[in-house]
């Protein structure tokens, strides 16, 4: 006999606001969309290229959807691939406590650049690096980012 969830499913898909087409992206966001998806999980925001896709997003598929914006701490420049470059630049020849303090501010500026188009974010921890997490998450807190 068949067997009713208790509650109703809640279904996100992924976005890559990173994507060299996006328009292609939106696309298949908005055919998701028609076919039952409640929202999408953005890859990292790590770019103004992103945020502009992001606002884009926001403006095309209206609160028909939820967008929760990716948040990950880079770290290192060579984990950095998707950022612009000047900011890859700053990465260069930092030690790890410096590298996750450049990754700490870069990761709160997109924030607040994403904040007006997103519902909320969810956090990605680069190699495990909880204390780094608690770190992003009490400085999203000062920053009025989060509650």
């Amino acid at each position: 006999e068949g067997r009713e969830m208790p509650s109703p499913l809640t279904v996100f898909g992924a976005l890559n606001l990173n994507a060299r087409n996006f328009d292609v992206e939106l696309r298949r966001a908005q055919e998701k969309l028609q076919n039952g998806m409640s929202g999408f999980l953005t890859q990292p925001v790590l770019s103004a290229q992103a945020v502009v896709n992001l606002k884009k997003t926001r403006e095309t598929l209206g609160e028909k959807a939820k967008i929760l914006a990716g948040i990950m701490p880079v770290v290192s420049q060579r984990n950095a691939i998707f950022m612009e470059n000047e900011i890859i630049e700053r990465f260069a020849g930092l030690d790890r406590a410096q590298g996750e303090e450049l990754g700490l501010e870069v990761s709160v500026k997109a924030a607040q650049a994403a904040a007006p188009y997103a519902d909320g974010f969810y956090l990605m921890t680069p190699f495990n690096r909880i204390a780094l997490m608690e770190r992003l998450i009490a400085r999203l807190k000062d920053e009025g980012i989060a509650d």
